[in-house]
């Protein structure tokens, strides 16, 4: 008696202990955090939170480096203001129980998708912009896709015309190609501690 009150434990936790013991030794396996939590996110809910995510028309940076995979969605949006849109969205035909919080919400946005808001107008090029919006309003017209096709494949010369030149110059003496990371170059002197000074 003296022993359980001084552990706090009871007689099925001492009937466990010696169940499992062999020589003094517990080999018991340890069966804490095997049960799934029962607050735990159901996977359909979650889908809805990913079709939701989904339906909103994203585009890619125009002038972003080849290799990027993030998208960019208007500049009207933030996740509260998707957020109210989705509850908006499943009022009508999903019980609120089965509504995900605006912290779940926020955590599939920023784990699943790569995913920002307002592309800088410095990104923006008035082809691609046109193309993008008529077709998110099914709007756009024959010569505007026309247009936007010959864009992107004289984008994808000017590409492979720098990358032709980059591997000239690797293999013959007179010839010297200088690029630049547009993205990675700060034009002006930066100090994140005070100012500079001269």
């Amino acid at each position: 008696m003296y022993f359980k009150k001084t552990l706090d434990v009871g007689d099925a936790y001492i009937d466990n202990a010696m169940q499992n013991e062999s020589g003094g030794v517990f080999f018991g396996a340890d069966k804490r955090g095997k049960h799934t939590p029962h607050n735990k996110t159901k996977p359909e809910y979650l889908q809805k939170v990913r079709s939701h995510i989904e339906s909103f028309p994203a585009v890619v940076g125009h002038y972003t480096r080849k290799s990027s995979n993030r998208r960019y969605l208007g500049a009207e949006l933030n996740v509260p203001r998707m957020y109210q849109l989705y509850l908006d969205y499943y009022k009508e035909s999903t019980p609120q129980n089965q509504l995900v919080s605006l912290t779940i919400y926020r955590k599939t946005f920023n784990e699943e998708y790569n995913f920002s808001f307002h592309v800088p107008k410095k990104d923006q090029c008035n082809i691609c912009v046109t193309y993008d919006r008529g077709i998110a309003d099914a709007s756009i017209s024959e010569n505007e896709k026309k247009k936007y096709y010959e864009h992107q494949q004289m984008k994808m010369r000017a590409r492979e015309e720098k990358k032709k030149d980059k591997d000239k110059s690797k293999t013959t003496n007179d010839t010297f190609v200088a690029t630049f990371d547009l993205q990675a170059v700060l034009q002006t002197p930066c100090s994140l501690v005070s100012q500079i000074t001269t």
